[in-house]
């Protein structure tokens, strides 16, 4: 066993944190908590060697911003609870028809008054679903009013099944949207969300496209769909229009969660995407650790993100590592206190690669 580095841990069965330790035990990484019951080690990594050097490439040094509730110019706002599937995989237990789930809009107003009185400049939608909410276009043109951009994470359902909702997404103010996407197969798309309408998934993505909203597509990873990754990606950079971001998220156990689905660690997903051959000539050192080379400020633990920025060229994914110094942006972009700057240097990244993706994990 080679000691990492020491942390603290919270547990779960007492409620209390504790010192803990991040160790080496041959091939895995584990998690070891000092509490007085001595719960048994967790594992926090399958592959050693990945962990070590993602730590060690964490070198862009993060810069201190003098109020900490600015430190995050993103916010989430919850506006329902509802929602219009139920999947098997959910970390927030929703579920349709519930009762008294969607959050008033006078009190959506007043909580975007306030992330906005605290310096933040995007607020994104979440539930639940957020497109089931009755209210959802007066909801978006009124935080527009107050001066935020609005964005979205949707399972795509009900913009996939109406002819005109993501131009009226759009027309109220949308500015991006993120669509939920785990897999190309019916029946792991069964598994995973209780339903297999991949059909009206992918005219969401072709509808919001259409209407002109850049969007994002997040996928929840298991070792079911796993196998899917590379499959995912060659389809991703088909579209005719690219995702801004594809986030290869891991199942987490909170909520619904099967126990005959097992989770997989950020280490398993870098090696699919690498294995795959998805992003052509990609190794292990074009995956930077989150959040040092993000372009915006990430509640992330650097312990628990990744990225990859790609771009499409002859119609095959490379990694941007081949045309851009990633390491002196991502520094220069460290050393620019305003996000707005920030957001606009990684811009100008992708207008010049013109057509340009990010990979991206996250617990």
């Amino acid at each position: 066993m080679i000691p990492i580095a020491d942390t603290t841990v919270f547990c779960p069965e007492c409620k209390v944190s504790h010192p803990g330790q991040i160790a080496r035990d041959g091939h895995r990484i584990l998690g070891f908590s000092g509490c007085p019951a001595a719960p048994p080690p967790v594992e926090l990594s399958d592959d050693a060697d990945l962990f070590l050097l993602q730590r060690q490439r964490g070198h862009v040094p993060a810069v201190p911003l003098p109020d900490p509730l600015r430190r995050f110019q993103s916010r989430h706002l919850y506006i329902t609870e509802d929602c219009n599937c139920r999947c098997p995989v959910c970390y927030r237990s929703a579920t349709p028809d519930r009762p008294s789930a969607h959050l008033p809009l006078p009190e959506i107003v007043r909580r975007a008054t306030c992330a906005r009185q605290f310096g933040f400049r995007t607020l994104l939608l979440i539930g639940g679903e957020p497109t089931v909410h009755p209210e959802i276009l007066d909801v978006i043109r009124e935080i527009r009013r107050l001066g935020l951009s609005v964005a979205m994470a949707s399972n795509g359902l009900a913009i996939g099944t109406s002819a005109t909702l993501a131009v009226q997404l759009k027309q109220a103010g949308l500015a991006r949207i993120s669509i939920q996407f785990d897999t190309l197969d019916r029946q792991t798309l069964l598994r995973l969300r209780g339903h297999d309408r991949l059909d009206v998934k992918l005219r969401a993505i072709q509808q919001v496209t259409e209407a002109g909203i850049p969007f994002f597509l997040a996928a929840t990873m298991s070792k079911l769909n796993l196998p899917e990754t590379g499959a995912l990606l060659h389809w991703a950079e088909s579209l005719p229009v690219l995702p801004l971001l594809f986030l290869f998220q891991s199942m987490i156990p909170f909520g619904r969660f099967p126990a005959d689905l097992d989770s997989v660690s950020r280490e398993a997903v870098i090696r699919a995407v690498l294995d795959s051959g998805a992003v052509a000539g990609a190794v292990a050192e074009h995956i930077h650790p989150l959040p040092s080379f993000a372009p915006v400020h990430l509640a992330v633990h650097p312990d628990c993100g990744s990225i990859l920025y790609a771009m499409r060229r002859q119609g095959r994914f490379v990694p941007a590592d081949s045309a851009v110094d990633v390491v002196g942006l991502s520094q220069d972009a460290a050393a620019v206190p305003a996000n707005r700057s920030r957001i606009g240097m990684w811009r100008d990244l992708a207008r010049q690669g013109k057509r340009f993706l990010t990979i991206e994990h996250n617990l």
